[in-house]
C-alpha cells in the first residue's frame, strides 16, 4: 500500500475532505509520493548500515597478521630500551 492510499484511508472516516477532488486528491498524491521516496531512502540506508556492521564484525573476527604482532613486539622492545637509558 502506498502512502497516498494510507492517507486516504486515514482521512476518509472524518468525512470533511473530498478525497477524489483534483485539488485535495492531488495534494494527497504528492504527499504520498514524497513519503514513498523517504521510505525508499531509509530502506537503502538501513541496508547500507547492515552491510557496514557485518563488515566490521568480520574484521573483528579476522585473525591478526604476523606483521602486526611483530611490529607490536618491536615497539615494546624499543620502549624497554628507552626506559633503560
Amino acid at each position: 500500500m502506498s502512502y497516498a492510499q494510507y492517507l486516504r484511508q486515514l482521512l476518509a472516516p472524518l468525512g470533511i475532505y473530498q478525497l477524489n477532488a483534483p485539488f485535495q486528491g492531488g495534494e494527497l498524491e504528492a504527499l504520498g509520493d514524497a513519503f514513498d521516496q523517504v521510505e525508499g531512502a531509509l530502506e537503502e540506508l538501513l541496508n547500507q548500515l547492515k552491510n557496514l556492521f557485518s563488515l566490521k564484525k568480520l574484521q573483528r573476527q579476522r585473525p591478526r597478521t604476523q606483521k602486526k604482532r611483530s611490529s607490536r613486539k618491536l615497539q615494546q622492545k624499543n620502549r624497554r630500551q628507552r626506559l633503560r637509558q
